[in-house]
C-alpha cells in the first residue's frame, strides 16, 4: 500500500488535546486550519527580554492562543523604555520590566497561562526550560555565551529557538529549529475535499469520488481519508496519520493499493488533498555565525552581508563591554568600527560559502548609523519585527516555511537622509536619557522631525486590527495634536484574537470609543 505516516514536530505530539474557542479564533482557524490551531494551543513559549520588541512578540503570540507564555526580564524600567513598550508607564520606573507588564499581558487572553520568572539571572532559569517549553525567544542582544548555552539546550531537547534584536533602523532574526524539523505545509497548500462514492476492498483498491463540475478535478498525488464509515482503519486522525499516494484511473477514480486487511466500506467520508511533509535540518548558532548565508535559495544583497558583520561585531562589543554602544557615542563607534574591521579583514573566502571576495565594501557610514542607534528600540520597527518573529513562532507547528536561519532587515536610508547637525547628539553619560521617553526616537531622527511628528493632527479611519496597531504607535510617538478615530463597528469576541486594545468586557461597545479610551490609560 502506498501510505506514509505523518507525526507532529518536536515534543507537542503527545500533549493533551485542548478545547478551542472557535468564536474567538474564527479568523485564525480559517487562515491556518483547525489542525494548526490545535498545535498552537499546545505551545509553551519563553520570551527573554521585554523592551519594545519583546512585548510586541508577547502581545502577538498571546492573542493567537498558545498554552503558556512565560516572560523573563528582571531589568529595571527606565524612562526610555516607555518609548517602545506600551504596557509601561512612569509609575513602573525602577521596577522589573516583566513584573510591570504581566497583568496587562494576562488580560489579553483568558485561555493562555501568562507568567514570569522571579529569578534575577538567566542562568538561574536554565534548568526550568528543559521539558517545560517548545519555543524560546530572545528579543535583544545578549552575551554570546548565554545564547550559545540556550541554543545548545534547545538543540538537545527539541526546542525551537529564535533570536532577534532591533537596533534603531536595522534588525536581525536568527532561527534554529533543530537538526530534525518537519514542515507540513510549506506554501499554504489549498486542500480540496471530495466526497466518496465507494472504496473497494482488494489488492489494488479503487476509490470513486463525487465531482459534478465539467472540468477534470486533477486530484493531487497525495490524499488522506476522513469520516469513512465501515473501513475506519483508513481514516486520518491523531493516532493514524496515513497519507495515500494515488494512481489515477479516471478523473473521478483512482487506486490506493491493498485494503484487504481493512473492514468493508459502508458509506460516507471524504478525501482531502494533501502534500508530503518536508524534512529539514538547521545548523547551530555558532556554525551559522561564521557562515550565515550558505545553501540559500535566494540572493542576499552584499549590503545586508556587511550589516551582518556589524551585528556580529555588536555581539563581540556586548561580550567585551557587557552593554551595547551608547547612543550617538563617538568613542563606542571607534571601537565598534575596529571590531568590524577585524572581522572584515579575517574573512576566509576560500572556506566560507557566504562571502565572495570583492563583493563586500567596508562602509564606515553604515557602521556609524547602526552604532549610534544600536541600543534604540523605536515604534514601527518593534511592531514590524515583532510581527515577523510571532509568525516564526507559529511556524514551529510545521505550518509554512521558516526563515532560513538568518534574516537581516535594513531601513537605514531613512536615517541617512537627515543631516547629522539636526540629530540630538548627546551622550547617554550626560544623563540626557532621563529627561524624556522619546530620547531613542530623537537620537535617530533628530528633535526637529520628532517635534513635527508629535504636533500632527491625524484622522484615522478604522479601529480594527491595523487601527489598534496604528493607535498604539501614535501613542508611543507622543502625538500631542489631535487624533480623530472613526469606526462604526461594535466589538465582537472574534475581534479579541487580533485587536489587542479590546477585552471581553468591551463586547458590544464602540470600537472607536474603547480604542481611544485605552490609549489614555
Amino acid at each position: 500500500m502506498n501510505t506514509l505516516n505523518l507525526q507532529n514536530n518536536v515534543n507537542i505530539q503527545n500533549s493533551e488535546k485542548i478545547k478551542i474557542d472557535e468564536e474567538l479564533y474564527s479568523r485564525q482557524i480559517i487562515f491556518l486550519g483547525m489542525e494548526t490551531m490545535e498545535k498552537i494551543s499546545q505551545l509553551k513559549i519563553l520570551i527573554i527580554g521585554l523592551r519594545g520588541l519583546g512585548v510586541e512578540i508577547a502581545k502577538n503570540i498571546i492573542v493567537s492562543g498558545p498554552n503558556k507564555v512565560s516572560i523573563f526580564d528582571p531589568n529595571k524600567v527606565q524612562i526610555n523604555d516607555l518609548g517602545s513598550n506600551f504596557y509601561l508607564s512612569e509609575k513602573d520606573i525602577g521596577k522589573r520590566r516583566d513584573e510591570s507588564c504581566i497583568k496587562k499581558l494576562q488580560k489579553l487572553n483568558k485561555y493562555v497561562n501568562v507568567n514570569y520568572f522571579e529569578e534575577t539571572n538567566l542562568n538561574d532559569i536554565v534548568n526550568k526550560i528543559i521539558g517545560n517549553f517548545n519555543v524560546i525567544v530572545v528579543s535583544e542582544i545578549i552575551p554570546k555565551k548565554n545564547f550559545v548555552l540556550l541554543d545548545n539546550i534547545s538543540r538537545k531537547n527539541k526546542i525551537c529557538i529564535i533570536y532577534a534584536a532591533v537596533c534603531g533602523l536595522s534588525s536581525f532574526i536568527f532561527t534554529d529549529f533543530g537538526p530534525e524539523f518537519t514542515i507540513y505545509d510549506e506554501y499554504c497548500f489549498k486542500k480540496r475535499k471530495f466526497f466518496i462514492k465507494n472504496i473497494e476492498k482488494s489488492e489494488n483498491a479503487l476509490v470513486e469520488v463525487q465531482w459534478e463540475n465539467e472540468r477534470n478535478p486533477n486530484i493531487k498525488e497525495y490524499i488522506l481519508f476522513r469520516n469513512v464509515e465501515g473501513m475506519t482503519e483508513i481514516n486520518y486522525n491523531e493516532n493514524n496519520r496515513k497519507v495515500f499516494k494515488i494512481k489515477p484511473k479516471t478523473p473521478t477514480s483512482f487506486y490506493i493499493g491493498n485494503t484487504l486487511n481493512f473492514s468493508e466500506y459502508k458509506s460516507g467520508g471524504y478525501i482531502e488533498e494533501t502534500i508530503l511533509p518536508k524534512k529539514v535540518s538547521y545548523k547551530s548558532f555558532l556554525e551559522k555565525l561564521d557562515d550565515p548565508f550558505t545553501n540559500m535559495d535566494y540572493y542576499v544583497n552584499p549590503k545586508k552581508k556587511f550589516i551582518f558583520l556589524i551585528f556580529k561585531a555588536l555581539m563581540e562589543f556586548m561580550d567585551k563591554k557587557e552593554r551595547l554602544p551608547l547612543l550617538n557615542n563617538k568613542e563606542d563607534f571607534e571601537e565598534l568600527k575596529s571590531i568590524t574591521q577585524d572581522i572584515y579583514n579575517n574573512i576566509n573566502y576560500d572556506q566560507l560559502e557566504s562571502f565572495e571576495k570583492d563583493e563586500l565594501i567596508f562602509n564606515e557610514k553604515i557602521i556609524k548609523n547602526i552604532c549610534f542607534s544600536a541600543s534604540a528600540e523605536i515604534p514601527c520597527m518593534t511592531g514590524f519585527i515583532g510581527g515577523v518573529v510571532s509568525q516564526e513562532i507559529i511556524k514551529t507547528t510545521g505550518k509554512f516555511r521558516p526563515i532560513d536561519q538568518w534574516e537581516i532587515f535594513d531601513f537605514l536610508q531613512y536615517s541617512s537622509i537627515i543631516p547629522e547637525e539636526e540629530k540630538y547628539n548627546v551622550n547617554i553619560s550626560n544623563n540626557e536619557i532621563n529627561k524624556t521617553r522619546y530620547y531613542e526616537l530623537i537620537s535617530i531622527f533628530g528633535d526637529k522631525i520628532v517635534s513635527k511628528l508629535q504636533n500632527l493632527n491625524i484622522f484615522l479611519a478604522g479601529a480594527g486590527a491595523l487601527g489598534c496597531e496604528l493607535l498604539k504607535n501614535l501613542s508611543l510617538f507622543g502625538i500631542s495634536g489631535s487624533i480623530l478615530v472613526i469606526d462604526d463597528d461594535k466589538i465582537e469576541i472574534s475581534n479579541l484574537n487580533r485587536q489587542f486594545l479590546f477585552h471581553e468586557e468591551h463586547k458590544g461597545k464602540s470600537k472607536a470609543h474603547i480604542a481611544c479610551n485605552q490609549q489614555k490609560k
